[in-house]
């Protein structure tokens, strides 16, 4: 009996209380959001009556300064915003970044040695079905690649490893000097991108 009396005593007492101060909140609350409500009407009101009544200030002053401090609100509410966005990925682009190609037939792949010359050791074709790599022979002095890919697709070319490497690098070298290697990345930045 007597934790009967300590249970009304303590939780009983407790949780009213808090409906009372939970009560006492949203009527804070509601009361508070009124007169902010009230507030903003009245400053409409007096403002419409300010545009009526006779002139006896520089309108023109007034119209001014809401039109500045509106491009501040305005250009406050786009910052924010913008925080908000998702950034977007910007990557600058330098021929560097050229370091594959669709040229004679094959996509080629290469790497850039420290002096700024391309690789050649790096320098290999890929399939353009599968983007398996297609293997050269380098010993060979007839025909370098003569080969069935795995997705079926057949390779051959009747020149030297020499004359093909040749004839790439200097494909290379001239969408390097007229500028045609930048469509190039950039249509590749933009394969990565929509995936």
């Amino acid at each position: 009996m007597a934790e009967q009396g300590w249970i009304r005593k303590h939780i009983l007492k407790t949780a009213i209380g808090t409906i009372v101060v939970l009560a006492l909140t949203a009527i804070w609350q509601r009361a508070l959001t009124l007169a902010f409500l009230k507030l903003i009407w009245h400053g409409i009101v007096a403002s419409i009556r300010w545009l009526n009544a006779p002139v006896t200030t520089h309108r023109y002053l007034w119209w001014l300064g809401v039109i500045v401090e509106a491009s501040i609100l305005v250009w406050f509410i786009a910052s924010i915003v913008s925080a908000f966005r998702k950034p977007t990925l910007r990557v600058q682009i330098t021929w560097k970044n050229y370091r594959r190609d669709e040229l004679l037939g094959y996509l080629w792949r290469w790497g850039w040695t420290f002096d700024n010359h391309i690789d050649t050791d790096s320098l290999c074709p890929h399939c353009l079905t599968c983007d398996r790599m297609i293997p050269v022979d380098p010993h060979n002095y007839g025909p370098c690649i003569h080969t069935e890919c795995g997705c079926g697709a057949n390779y051959y070319d009747q020149q030297s490893r020499g004359e093909l490497f040749s004839k790439v690098v200097t494909e290379i070298d001239l969408r390097l000097r007229n500028g045609g290697w930048r469509s190039v990345v950039e249509r590749q930045i933009g394969q990565v991108g929509s995936v």
